[in-house]
Formats: C-alpha cells, sequence, structure tokens
C-alpha cells in the first residue's frame, strides 16, 4: 500500500516540475519580446549626431549655480592625458560662426574627473563630473579661465585642476595635479 502512495507523489511531483518550468518558459518568452511591446529602437549615427547638433545650440541644462546638471555635476566621459594637457575627448567639432553665441561644449578629462565647458562670450562650465574616488571642491575664475577643482583620491589629500580658457574660440585645458 506504501508503494502506490510513493508512486503518486512521484508523479505529483512531476507534473508540479513541469508546470513550473512551462510558467518559467513562458514568462521568459514575454521578457525577452517584451511584455508592453516593444521599447524605444536605438538611433543610428547620423540621427545622434543631428541630435548633439540640436542640441549644441539650444539652450544650456542649468543646475543650482548655473554649473549644468543636478547640483552641478553632469555626466560627461573621457580619458585622461598624463601631459598635463586636457585634450577634448570627443563631442562636436563645429567651429563657432560669425554671430553664433556659443561653441559646442568640450569634455576634458583629468585623473580628478571630468569637465565639460564650451565658449560663450569667456568660459562656461557646463558639467564637472568627478572620478571615483573625488568630489568637485569649487568652480572659480582664475585671469580670462575658469578652474575646477577636484579633491579626492585613496588619501583625500590629491588635488586636480583644470583650467579651461577660451582664447581661440574653441575651449582649451590644462591640468595640474598635487
Amino acid at each position: 500500500m506504501n508503494a502506490p502512495r510513493a508512486l503518486g507523489a512521484a508523479l505529483a511531483w512531476l507534473l508540479a516540475v513541469g508546470a513550473a518550468v512551462a510558467v518559467a518558459m513562458v514568462a521568459i518568452g514575454a521578457v525577452g519580446s517584451g511584455i508592453l511591446g516593444q521599447g524605444p529602437r536605438p538611433l543610428g549615427e547620423a540621427e545622434v549626431s543631428a541630435s548633439l547638433a540640436a542640441a549644441a545650440t539650444g539652450p544650456p541644462a542649468s543646475g543650482p549655480n548655473g554649473q549644468g546638471g543636478p547640483g552641478g555635476q553632469g555626466n560627461p566621459s573621457g580619458t585622461s592625458n598624463p601631459s598635463g594637457t586636457a585634450e577634448p575627448t570627443g563631442g562636436a567639432t563645429r567651429t563657432p560662426t560669425a554671430g553664433s553665441a556659443s561653441t559646442p561644449p568640450q569634455a576634458f578629462a583629468s585623473p580628478g574627473g571630468t569637465v565639460l565647458a564650451r565658449c560663450v562670450p569667456g568660459v562656461e562650465i557646463v558639467a564637472a563630473t568627478p572620478a571615483l574616488g573625488f568630489q568637485v571642491d569649487g568652480i572659480e575664475d582664475e585671469d580670462g579661465a575658469r578652474r575646477v577643482r577636484f579633491r579626492g583620491g585613496d588619501d583625500r589629500d590629491t588635488r586636480v585642476e583644470v583650467f579651461v580658457r577660451c582664447d581661440t574660440g574653441t575651449p582649451a585645458a590644462t591640468v595640474e595635479t598635487d
């Protein structure tokens, strides 16, 4: 009498496992194809370029203190240049034309973080994003340039300063590290 009961329990267990597998397969299929339909399609290279060009001519997004982004910090990215001169890390390469109010933003990477700046009448820091372990310690005017100070590192005593100028109508930056 025990054998039929064990056989029934094993059969019930197999049916439960089969049902769970079937439900899981249906759920995975629904997630893979999108529960609410297809999401937005990725933009092509030409569409991204057109969108960036349109954004560069629009009004800047600014946060508190006119520094861009929430808390004055945006989200640019790039790589650092150990020579002490920050190189633009991609972005638009359009030069200002007569009558244009500003240049497209350029990103400048440093060990302490990345600075996104553009030339308006003067220098505008659009965003300052600290590297991991750093924080923005200040943004100040200095001799016709804007200085962005990052502080951090393992000992919290590392200071990186990015000086951005617009002498030629396009942003150029130098980096000093202490």
